[in-house]
């Protein structure tokens, strides 16, 4: 039997080249994905290195392309041949084994036929046909063996010319870095000012340049050294000009200036001093430097202590302060007049103001440095790359623009280190870098183990970013290196520590792995033997500038840094090696375009093409401002109801405007910085970097990095076997959290919340991070593990949720928390959920909203916000062609058939194809970029290769849109591109963002905003349909009252036409207020006070006439002690009995104390002011007034009622919110406002305004130099801004009139009585600089004054229109508060909301001349006050360059109203005067126990006390008198004798005080007065009547004759008589101050009389400016009326 056997071998060899093809095709697979993918470190577009430096080096590669390019087209036609040939086999295979079956079939028929013969054809048949398919199989096999040589042949051709091509671009690249190498010399240089020094400006004085050859700065002490011009100059900072200090790191600089501060200190220790820092650790530095000096003065804004605010800590004369904090300055300038500003590593403090990072007020900081700058006398600036760029000029320009300037600089390098560089894009030099850091690594580790080196020898190792250092400390681990690392994730409290001390904290290590944090100001004196810096290239990365000074830091205070180094060619480098690590290849330093690509211009003109970027965005920016602003202001605008019942807009405040110099200056940083950020791309790196080592004062030796030489590396093969160090230290727990990855802090942090169970939304985490960030509070400084804590929650804080684990439980990984965390600066993710859910209107409102009250930084500082992105999304989508912004915001697939935009890419790439269209939208696109603040963006006429359209959208894309799109591998960019997928970042997040709502006042997310916005609305909608109805019910009913029920009127009237279509906003109207007195507050007054009421009363009647029983006496005057005793009783009583009258006026008159609502508990008053003086000046409150018998004027009102009751009835609700020093700040903000100079009021404001320490300061040493209290001197410079002199102060402080004055109250009564009259004066002829029509103010009342008081002086003139002009500027003032408390708690409540409300519930509140007494609303207590200093300011009521502003500050009120109305002072003095008279007076005692038996005496009609005025010819006839030392006028009158009537004792009083001169017709005309002439003065105990006289006695001064005036025993003195014009008698300054206060009364209660005989005219009292002075409040003729009134009736 013949057997069929299968080929065995041939199956074998089917399976072997299956196998080799699969292997050889993934292999091949493999190398195209190698040789295809890299991106660069920008992450947005690889635009590849820039061509080879010559074309013989560009030909090899170009050919090597075309090359490759048609083998690797052979090779694939062998590949497709293979496969096709493989397949062959295949089915020639599966056609062979069917055949034979066919046969193996055949046979079997045949044999088991019965008649074989007949099957034997088709056998035979069977047999060739199997024959026939073998032989077609072994033919496809020999096919397939031939298609496989052939693949292998060309794979190994094309792996060959891979090979050689790489080989040969390794080449060029070689070649390229060592052309670079000796080119860079002559073609990259320090920038000229580096060379050539600084250049004066346009108004600088000029420039004096010194340059030192030497690597330290020389002491500043004033020695000579020569500028140079050759001429000689004394060496110690410019007094008077600005001093800059450019030295190398490790020069000395910083050392020099604070030796010479000290010895300033030393000569003046209250010497101001600001030593401004651009980072955390020159300001400890800088305070440990100075400590260590003996200067322990200083306030340092990191050491500020538990309980006082910022502000509070910064106000002082020497302090240590961020670039942040400055702005915080400005309040209090004029505190460093004539002191020193110290402003180390200025260059670096400049990039903070304009970069948006920490700055977030750019125009403020650098308006307030400019003041400061203009301030002191010494300004010095210090930074060793001030010579870099044109920051540090650009900013001395800006700030002290007009200063001479003494610019020094060391031309020696401070270290003697060499720099071997090396390029990332070259794999040999990457090698090179990598072999010789381990070989430190491993050997540092070694000898300081081994005791070879165990004091040094350490390796330190710079990186760019916190990753990169966690990486290499665990390689460093694996290699059994100890290692410490140093980074910005770490906690602060760690790197607090450790820059403290760098030395302690490397001491044990082996390896130090640092970021720049210890960069910029930091000292590491620590021994190393080599050191390492890797830097990255790319949008973020901390660039060339952060590189050099890292570099600068190592070991500069070791007079041999680092160890020698001897490289493998035998080169010795002595003063050791730093191995560099440059980003990217070689830079091309070709000049095919001639100068514009010259290298030393290259700064110059990038400078250009970035200013005119920064000035499209600021355009940009300001115009998206002030479209914001106008719509905020029409949707909060105020309306005021007009005289004719028309409604007016209330103007908004006008915004601060910045000085044109301090804008340009921060577009000059601005555009510096983002050329600076160019500078960190791949193209322009390496020769930023080689600028900067360029700088004289750095001056590294630079050379190639070489590869490990034999010993070495026979060395470190010797290591890695085990020849290394111990095994590291085993971390602690909080050591392994530093180390960890943001990832895995992550979830480390979420499994300890979810353990604490305290992941739902309101739980302490969520909240505030357990307390470690609170609102308002400085962010807290801990561990790693409290830091990890922060940045989980700062990560997720706007959402309150942990994202969805994305991993395995072996490695749990979240994508969605890591672009959350790496979003969580810029809030891209909540940015695209604002533009994608709010309206445009809505997105402004906010924006100028959080502006508004600084929730949010300038506009110009850092990210756009989505206001001003929105704007410019929809022109970059319109530029595109898209159907709208949300084709940018939300997932996307761009396609070249469907979207314009990628189609024009996509021509632009083709050669020939590109359109100019094309052209001009990837212009336009890369334009709004910029203004969108994309980095990465090359647009420009000096840029050679612009960014593409495609890396301009992807850019866009990703860093604002916050949208994930495809990673361009290398060269993508510029390549076609057909379909283009965009998803989102954390996917669904941007819906969870919360965002405040301001109608519902709370956070909601911002997927649920338009649903719950669209709620609220409605809701609001229903409750203004609900108060129609009511509107139109309230309607109806008046209607059926007036007309009665008529049922034709009923159907022909339509009572919906009553109720408006839109919202009912009742009128503002400013002078009308309603009060919200606390009821229950108001009845616990009553039932303290109602007990004993009567018993005061009776006891104080009683009190009054024991006084006028006493006075009768012979021989008792006023100064009698019995008297003033009981005056003083009756006074504490009365003074209780004004809190009662006032109390029970108000429960008489207000309405009952609503049960429910918003005005629950409230007793309502609605109080109304006026102005007085000719409707300008204060405004007073309209009610019933009297004085008190304190002089006060009292009534019931918020205004006019005393302080404590005011506390009492108020502090449940309003706070008191008034003015600082209101009146001297006036006086000040007045001289600034119209130009006077500084020394007009420079002793108001050093001496007494400048802060609150130096006027506590004034009085108490004025107080203890007169030896009273610092509440009497308190109000001295107010008498003297308000005419009054020194004498009035003696007076009124009860002092001897002969006391010398102390030089601090001369010079102050000296200053206000001159800047009287400048202000005046200049306020007339300055039009329109206080307010519009200033300059006529002085004029109209002036003029009014002497047609009411023809006899008063210019000089009195002056005084009075002096007043007013304070009095209305302090209206204005608190018009502004006013408007400024009423929209912070508009913002509070919600617009719409606080419109409708009713006024009642609306405009509360009540005026208290400079203050306001105002309700608190929201979660800040002082938004109001801080709004209301703003809009000051923002309004020009202020004088910020001098230190001063209008403060606004907060007195005792809010919360106060808890204390018992028996423990107020007036009720415990009342009680007390009452025992004390009961005790003293049996009459007191019975009138107490009887009340209702007691009768008041009225003063006697006959045989009383009797005074009298002559008038004749508008005169009035007074005595001049002496009384207590003080010569003052008088009224003739006096005690009656037995049996006299009024008119007989003030005749026969008239005849003696007047020296017996009275002529007899004058005495009679007086003894025939009728006692209904005669008006009781019950103050004075005296009756008072007016007797017109004849000519008779006009010559009767002349005649006077003191002896016969005065009677022996007399206390009073009489020196004179003399005629007085009524006017000036009626004129209440005039007979305050020139007459006694009981002889002030009585005239008041002959006022009506007087005036029936004024002559000249009508008068009118003038004001005087505090409300608590005796009779201060009165201010015209109507209050003068209520005041003689008050004083007729007595007590």
């Amino acid at each position: 039997m013949l057997t069929m056997q299968g080929d065995d071998s041939d199956m074998d060899d089917d399976l072997r080249i299956e196998e080799e093809i699969a292997r050889e095709e993934a292999e091949h697979v493999e190398r195209e994905q190698e040789e295809v993918s890299g991106v660069d470190d920008s992450g947005v577009e690889f635009l590849g290195q820039e061509p080879p430096n010559d074309e013989t080096d560009a030909l090899p590669i170009i050919q090597a392309t075309v090359d490759l390019k048609a083998l690797a087209a052979e090779n694939q036609t062998a590949s497709v041949a293979e496969v096709n040939a493989k397949s062959a086999v295949k089915l020639a295979l599966e056609a062979k084994h069917l055949a034979e079956e066919k046969k193996k079939d055949a046979y079997a028929a045949k044999e088991a036929a019965f008649t074989p013969n007949a099957l034997t054809a088709a056998w035979k048949a069977a047999i060739k046909e199997a024959k026939d398919a073998d032989d077609a199989w072994r033919a496809a096999k020999d096919t397939l063996k031939q298609a496989t040589a052939a693949r292998k042949q060309a794979w190994a051709t094309l792996y060959k010319a891979r090979r050689d091509a790489k080989n040969c671009e390794a080449e060029v690249r070689m070649r390229a870095a060592e052309s670079f190498q000796e080119r860079r010399k002559t073609l990259i240089s320090a920038p000229t000012q580096a060379t050539e020094g600084l250049k004066p400006w346009n108004g600088c004085p000029g420039v004096t340049v010194v340059r030192i050859a030497s690597a330290r700065l020389p002491a500043l002490d004033g020695h000579e050294e020569t500028d140079v011009n050759g001429r000689k100059v004394v060496f110690e900072p410019l007094r008077g000009g600005s001093t800059v200090t450019v030295v190398g790191t490790g020069g000395g600089k910083t050392f020099q200036v604070e030796a010479w501060l000290k010895t300033k200190l030393e000569a003046n220790p209250d010497l101001p001093v600001v030593v401004l820092s651009a980072r955390i650790n020159i300001a400890q530095k800088a305070d440990a430097n100075l400590r260590e000096l003996s200067l322990n003065g200083f306030h340092n804004y990191k050491n500020k202590p538990a309980g006082v605010t910022m502000e509070e800590w910064l106000k002082h004369s020497q302090v240590i302060i961020s670039i942040e904090q400055v702005e915080k300055l400005e309040s209090w300038i004029s505190m460093y007049k004539r002191g020193i500003l110290i402003f180390d590593e200025c260059v670096t403090g400049a990039s903070s103001i304009v970069n948006g990072v920490t700055v977030h007020h750019p125009a403020r900081t650098a308006r307030t440095l400019a003041k400061l700058a203009d301030a002191v006398d010494y300004l010095i600036l210090m930074d060793a790359d001030f010579d870099g760029d044109a920051k540090g000029k650009v900013l001395l320009q800006g700030i002290a623009p007009l200063k001479p300037v003494l610019f020094v600089q060391t031309t020696v390098p401070s270290l003697p280190t060499t720099i071997l560089y090396a390029y990332s894009g070259i794999p040999e030099e990457v090698l090179a870098y990598a072999e010789w850091r381990e070989h430190s690594c491993r050997t540092s580790s070694k000898e300081r183990h081994d005791g070879t080196s165990p004091d040094g020898n350490r390796t330190y190792i710079g990186e760019d970013w916190p990753s990169d250092v966690k990486k290499t400390i665990q390689e460093l681990r694996g290699w059994n290196v100890s290692a410490k690392a140093l980074h910005g994730q770490l906690g602060p409290k760690i790197r607090k520590e450790a820059l403290a001390d760098l030395d302690a904290y490397v001491q044990d290590a082996d390896a130090f792995v640092v970021t720049s944090v210890a960069g910029i100001g930091t000292d590491q004196g620590c021994k190393f033997s080599k050191g390492f810096s890797r830097f990255r290239g790319g949008d973020h990365a901390p660039g060339s500038r952060a590189g050099a000074q890292r570099l600068g830091r190592l070991n500069r205070k070791s007079a041999n840094p680092l160890d020698a180094f001897t490289a493998p060619d035998g080169t010795h480098y002595p003063g050791g090696v730093i191995m560099v690590l440059l980003p990217g290849t070689p830079p091309d330093l070709d000049h095919a375009d001639g100068d514009k690509r010259d290298p030393k211009t290259r700064a110059a003109r990038k400078f250009v093409s970035m200013r005119k970027q920064v000035g499209s965005r600021r355009d940009a920016v300001l115009s998206t401002q002030a479209a914001g602003e106008e719509l905020y202001t029409r949707q909060n605008a105020t309306y005021l109801e007009g005289s004719d019942g028309a409604f007016t807009r209330l103007a908004p405040t006008a915004a601060h405007v910045d000085d044109a110099g301090i804008s340009a200056m921060l577009a000059d940083l601005e555009a510096l910085d983002m050329a600076e950020d160019d500078d960190k791309q791949l193209h322009s790196y390496a020769i930023a970097f080689f600028e900067k080592m360029a700088l004289p004062n750095r001056g590294f030796k630079l050379e190639r990095i070489m590869p490990l030489g034999s010993v070495e590396r026979k060395e470190l093969e010797e290591m890695r076997n085990g020849c290394g160090g111990d095994n590291p230290q085993a971390l602690t727990p909080d050591e392994a959290v530093g180390e960890m990855n943001p990832n895995d802090q992550y979830f480390s942090i979420k499994e300890s919340v979810e353990a604490d169970d305290d992941v739902h939304t309101d739980s302490a985490f969520w909240q505030n991070c357990y307390a470690k960030c609170v609102a308002g509070e400085a962010r807290f400084e801990g561990n790693n593990t409290d830091e990890a804590y922060l940045v989980v929650f700062e990560t997720l804080k706007n959402y309150k949720e942990f994202p969805p684990d994305e991993g395995d439980d072996v490695l749990p990984t979240s994508k969605t928390y890591m672009e959350l965390y790496n979003d969580r600066n810029q809030r891209g993710i909540l940015h695209r959920g604002m533009m994608r859910f709010l309206s445009e209107s809505e997105l402004m409102v906010d924006d100028v909203r959080g502006c508004k009250y600084e929730a949010y930084s300038d506009p110009m500082a850092g990210v756009p916000r989505p206001a001003h992105m929105l704007k410019w999304l929809q022109e970059l989508a319109h530029a595109l062609q898209l159907r709208g912004v949300n084709d940018l915001l939300e997932p996307q697939v761009f396609t070249s058939t469907k979207h314009e935009w990628l189609a024009a890419h996509n021509r632009s790439v083709a050669p020939g194809e590109e359109l100019d269209a094309d052209k001009a939208m990837a212009r336009n696109a890369r334009s709004i970029a910029i203004k969108l603040g994309c980095t990465g963006i090359r647009h420009g006429e000096y840029v050679k290769k612009p960014t593409t359209l495609l890396a301009t959208v992807c850019a866009v894309l990703k860093q604002r849109c916050a949208m994930r799109p495809p990673v361009l591998k290398k060269n993508a960019a510029r390549s076609a591109m057909h379909e283009f997928e965009v998803t989102e970042m954390a996917p669904g997040y941007a819906e969870l963002g919360l965002h405040w709502h301001p109608g519902l006042h709370m956070k909601i997310p911002l997927g649920e905003y338009a649903v719950r916005d669209a709620r609220w609305k409605a809701s609001e909608a229903e409750a203004e349909k609900q108060r129609r109805s009511n509107a139109t019910l309230a309607a109806t009913i008046a209607m059926m009252e007036q007309f009665g029920e008529d049922e034709e009127m009923e159907e022909e009237f339509d009572v919906d036409t009553l109720v408006p279509d839109e919202p009912f906003i009742a009128p503002y109207n400013p002078d009308v207020l309603f009060v919200h007195y606390e009821d229950a507050a108001l009845q616990g007054c009553l039932r303290a006070w109602k007990p004993d009421e009567t018993q005061r009363k009776v006891a104080a009647n009683a009190l009054f006439d024991k006084i006028a029983e006493r006075a009768t006496e012979p021989g008792v005057g006023d100064d009698d002690a019995e008297i003033v005793r009981m005056k003083e009783w009756k006074k504490d009583l009365n003074r209780l009995e004004t809190r009662h009258r006032i109390a029970t006026d108000f429960d008489v008159a207000l309405p009952p104390a609503a049960k429910d609502g918003p005005l629950k508990g409230a007793r309502v008053k609605r109080e109304s002011y006026t102005k007085k003086a000719d409707g300008e000046g204060r405004r007073w409150a309209k009610a019933d007034s009297w004085l008190d018998d304190d002089g006060k004027l009292r009534s019931a009102t918020s205004q006019g009622m005393p302080s404590d009751l005011r506390v009492k009835l108020l502090g449940w609700k309003f706070a008191d919110a008034d003015g600082r020093k209101s009146d001297p700040t006036i006086y000040v903000i007045l001289a600034y406002k119209l130009g006077l100079p500084r020394s007009s009021v420079d002793v108001l404001i050093d001496e007494y305004l400048i802060s609150d320490a130096v006027c506590d300061k004034w009085h108490s040493n004025v107080a203890a130099h007169y030896g009273v209290s610092p509440g009497i001197v308190k109000r001295w410079p107010n008498i003297f801004g308000n005419g009054g002199v020194w004498k009035t102060c003696l007076e009124k402080a009860e002092l001897p009139p002969d006391i010398p004055q102390d030089e601090r109250v001369k010079r102050m009564e000296s200053k206000l009585r001159a800047l009287r009259w400048k202000i005046v004066k200049a306020s007339r002829d300055k039009p329109g600089a206080l307010w519009p029509g200033s300059e006529h103010f002085v004029d109209r009342h002036d003029a009014r004054l002497q047609g009411e008081m023809p006899h008063l002086s210019p000089r009195e003139r002056g005084n009075k229109v002096f007043s007013y002009l304070i009095g209305e500027s302090e209206d204005k003032i608190l018009s502004i508060h006013m408007e400024a408390q009423r929209s912070a708690r508009r913002e509070a409540i919600g617009p719409t909301k606080f419109d409708t409300m009713t006024p009642e519930q609306r405009d509360t509140g009540s005026l208290a001349f400079d203050g306001l007494n105002t309700e608190r609303v929201g979660e800040d207590p002082k938004a109001g006050n801080k709004a209301a200093g703003l809009a000051l300011v923002n309004a020009s009521w202020h004088a910020q360059s001098w230190g001063i502003e209008y403060k606004i500050e907060e007195k005792p009120m809010f919360g106060e109203q808890d204390v018992d109305p028996n423990e107020f002072d007036s009720a415990k003095g009342a009680r007390r005067a009452l025992r004390e008279a009961c005790a003293a007076y049996p009459e007191v005692q019975q009138a107490v126990d009887n009340p209702p038996m007691y009768r008041h005496r009225a003063l006697p009609v006959a045989g009383g006390n009797a005074s009298v005025i002559p008038v004749s010819n508008g005169r009035a006839l007074l005595t001049i008198e002496v009384r207590k030392g003080k010569k003052k006028y008088g009224l003739f009158g006096g005690k009656a004798e037995p049996g006299e009537t009024l008119g007989q004792t003030a005749a026969r009083e008239a005849f003696e005080e007047s020296g017996r001169t009275l002529s007899d017709a004058s005495r009679n005309a007086i003894s025939q007065l009728e006692p209904a002439a005669f008006k009781e003065c019950r103050p004075a105990f005296m009756r008072v009547a007016v007797a017109p006289v004849g000519v008779e006695d006009d010559a009767s001064p002349s005649q006077f004759v003191e002896a016969n005036a005065n009677r022996a025993g007399s206390s009073t003195k009489h020196v004179g008589i003399e005629w007085v014009d009524l006017t000036q008698l009626l004129n209440y300054q005039w007979h305050k101050g020139n007459m006694h206060d009981h002889q002030c009364w009585m005239v008041v209660a002959v006022r009506e009389t007087l005036q029936k005989y004024v002559v000249s005219g009508n008068a009118v009292c003038g004001e005087k400016r505090s409300r608590d002075a005796l009779l201060d409040d009165i201010d015209d003729d109507t209050e003068l009326e209520a005041a003689m009134t008050a004083a007729e009736g007595g007590a």
